[in-house]
This record gives C-alpha cells, structure tokens and sequence, in this order.
C-alpha cells in the first residue's frame, strides 16, 4: 500500500521562528523589508536573467512573450504590495481588519510564476546554463513569496 499525501494537508513553510510569536509590528516590519527586497533585489536580478536570456535568444518571440507575463505579474505585484502596505498593513496593525479589503488574492497572482516557470522549462532555453539560471531564480522567488503570503494569511490574519 503505498501512501499519497492528501490536498488538505498543511504544506510544510519555512517560517522565521521569531515571527511566531512576534507581534503584529514585528510581523509587519518583516513584510515590508521582504517588499523592499523584493523591488530593489530580486525582481531587478530576474529581469536581467530575462533580458541576458533574450539576448541569446533574439529570434525567440515565445520566450519575449514569457517575459512580456513576467512584467505583466511584476506590475500587478507591484500594485499589491502597494495595496498591502497602504490598507491591509494599517488595518493589522489597528486590530480593525475590514472585509472586502482584498481586491486582489494571493491564490490570483500565485499562478502567473508558476506558469512562467512552466514556460521556460518546457523551451529549448531550460537546458542552457543561463536558463536554467533564470529558472532556479523564479522558483526561489515563488517560495518566497508563498512564504510571505503564508505569514500574511496566518500570522497576520489577513
């Protein structure tokens, strides 16, 4: 009998010890550096994964569409980290958390990196060192968000 994990189960998150049982200012001053991060560090180096890749690929117009999605999440993501740090942050901190103060979800955005990285593996660009580079940068990126989103969700109660 073999065993096959059930869609109900937790998935296992790396969560930073200190946040569980750190406050809700705690909590949100470590969201809002992972933003910082995210727009000054980690985006920034992935698009020019992108553009090197693109560079070696310039007759390729599946993987300029691919990145074309990358800056279309990267906008959206952009508008969200907004939205959190300027509604959903303050409403925390303040106890006070309103409904239908989420006009974008987690589970909305979470498939454009997926489906990015599905993109670029199955091209003939994944076996090249540089692709496979970019790759292992969105997948990175993909679980650290999924973290964040976790921490927002159950530390946070948003």
């Amino acid at each position: 009998m073999s065993y096959t994990p059930s869609k109900n189960l937790v998935q296992f998150i790396d969560v930073p010890v200190h946040l569980l049982e750190g406050s809700n200012v705690e909590i949100v001053h470590y969201l809002k550096d992972a933003h910082v991060r995210y727009l000054e560090r980690d985006i920034p180096k992935i698009e020019q994964q992108f553009l090197g890749l693109i560079k070696l690929y310039p007759n390729s117009p599946a993987l300029t569409a691919v990145f074309n999605l990358f800056q279309k999440f990267q906008l959206e993501m952009q508008w969200h980290m907004k939205h959190e740090e300027q509604v959903l942050y303050p409403q925390a901190l303040s106890g006070n958390i309103e409904e239908n103060t989420h006009l974008i979800s987690h589970e909305d955005q979470e498939p454009f990196l997926v489906e990015i990285i599905q993109l670029l593996k199955s091209g003939r660009y994944a076996k090249n060192p540089f692709g496979s580079m970019l790759i292992g940068s969105l997948e990175r990126f993909e679980e650290e968000l999924r973290l964040h989103a976790w921490v927002e969700e159950h530390l946070l109660g948003l």
